[in-house]
C-alpha cells in the first residue's frame, strides 16, 4: 500500500471516528470545555473569520477566547429528567464555499438516537432531526437521520398524544412516518413532523423537526454528511458533531448571492438552534477592455512573435 493510499484511509477514519478535542471537521474548529459559574460550558477555538455561527448551549459559550453573554438554557434545559444534554442543540456554524453551503452542528443527540425510558417512554428512541433551510417561502429539508428509529405502537398508551407523531401544521401523521432514513437527501417543501410536544401551536418553529421521506420534491444532488463523537462531555453527557455540505444548486441559490435561515433540532423539537445568513453582494464582473486596448492586443502579439523569431535566430 503506497503512502498516498495510507494517507487517504487515515483521513477517512478521522472523519468517521473523530478525536478529542474535535479536530476532524473541515472547519478546523476545536471543541473543549471550561467551568464557569460552577457549570461546564462549551469552548470553541480556531473559528475562522469567514465562519458565521449561532450558539445555544447552557449558559455561556466561549468562542476564540471570548465568552458569550449569559442566556437562559433552552427547553428542556438543565436538570430535565437527568437527560437534558442529550436533547441540546448547542451550536450551528456556517461557511459559504464555491460549490456548497457547509454547516457544522454541535449537539448532545447521537446519530443513532437516545432513549428516554426514565420519562415514561419505554423503549422508544428519540433521534436527530433534519436540517431545515428556509429560502423565501420555500423550505428545503436536508436529511440527517438513520432509518428504523423505534417509534412503534407497542408499550403503554400508543394512542396518547405524547406517543404520536405530529405534523408541523397540526394534526397527527402515521406512526411510521419516521421509519425511512433521509441521510444526504434534499427535498423541497416536504411534510415536516415532530414527536412529543403535542401542545405546540401549528407552524411553531419547534414543530419543524424532521421531514417525511418522499413527501417533497426530490432535488438534484446530495448532501455530504459526517458524524462523530467530539470526545467532550458535559455533566457526563457526550457532545457530538454533524458536518453537512449542501450543494448550492440543490438549494437553487448562488454562492455569491444568498439569503436563508438554517435551523436544526432533535426530532422531539424541544431544543432549537436557528441562524439567518445572507450575502447579497454580487461578484464584480471582469473589466471590459477599451477599444484602444482591443486594437493594441493583436499588435502586441505580433511584436512578441517577432521578438521570439529574433531570439531564436540569435
Amino acid at each position: 500500500m503506497n503512502n498516498k493510499i495510507k494517507l487517504t484511509l487515515a483521513l477517512l477514519l478521522t472523519a468517521v471516528v473523530g478525536c478529542s478535542p474535535c479536530l476532524a471537521n473541515s472547519f478546523g474548529i476545536t471543541v473543549s470545555k471550561e467551568v464557569r459559574e460552577g457549570m461546564e460550558q462549551l469552548v470553541f477555538d480556531s473559528v475562522a473569520e469567514n465562519v458565521r455561527y449561532v450558539l445555544g448551549s447552557y449558559k455561556y459559550t466561549k468562542v476564540n477566547g471570548v465568552w458569550s453573554t449569559a442566556h437562559e438554557p433552552a427547553s428542556p434545559g438543565l436538570g430535565y429528567g437527568d437527560i437534558h444534554r442529550k436533547f441540546d442543540a448547542m451550536a450551528l456554524f456556517f461557511r459559504p464555499e464555491a460549490e456548497n453551503a457547509r454547516f457544522l452542528i454541535v449537539t448532545g443527540m447521537p446519530w443513532t438516537g437516545t432513549g428516554a425510558a426514565n420519562l415514561g417512554y419505554g423503549n422508544r428512541m428519540f433521534g436527530p432531526g433534519d436540517l431545515k433551510i428556509d429560502v423565501g417561502s420555500d423550505t428545503y429539508g436536508v436529511g440527517l437521520r438513520l432509518g428504523g428509529l423505534f417509534w412503534g405502537t407497542v408499550d403503554p398508551g400508543p394512542s396518547q398524544p405524547w406517543f404520536q407523531i405530529h405534523k408541523a401544521e397540526g394534526g397527527t401523521d402515521a406512526i411510521n412516518a419516521r421509519d425511512a432514513g433521509t441521510i444526504g437527501s434534499i427535498e423541497k417543501n416536504p411534510q415536516w413532523d415532530h414527536v412529543d410536544n403535542h401542545t405546540l401551536p401549528p407552524y411553531s418553529e419547534n414543530a419543524y423537526a424532521f421531514f417525511r421521506a418522499g413527501s417533497g420534491t426530490r432535488m438534484p444532488g446530495n448532501a455530504q454528511v459526517s458524524f462523530w463523537d467530539t470526545g467532550v462531555t458535559l455533566q457526563g453527557f457526550a457532545v457530538y458533531a454533524y458536518e453537512v455540505a449542501v450543494p448550492w444548486s440543490s438549494l437553487e441559490m448562488q454562492p455569491n448571492r444568498f439569503a436563508f435561515r438554517a435551523s436544526w433540532r432533535p426530532d422531539c423539537g424541544n431544543d432549537l438552534i436557528l441562524g439567518s445568513f445572507e450575502n447579497t453582494c454580487e461578484l464584480p464582473a471582469p473589466p471590459i477592455p477599451e477599444a484602444s486596448a482591443l486594437w493594441l492586443a493583436p499588435l502586441g502579439l505580433t511584436v512578441v512573435g517577432r521578438l521570439r523569431k529574433r531570439l531564436g535566430a540569435g
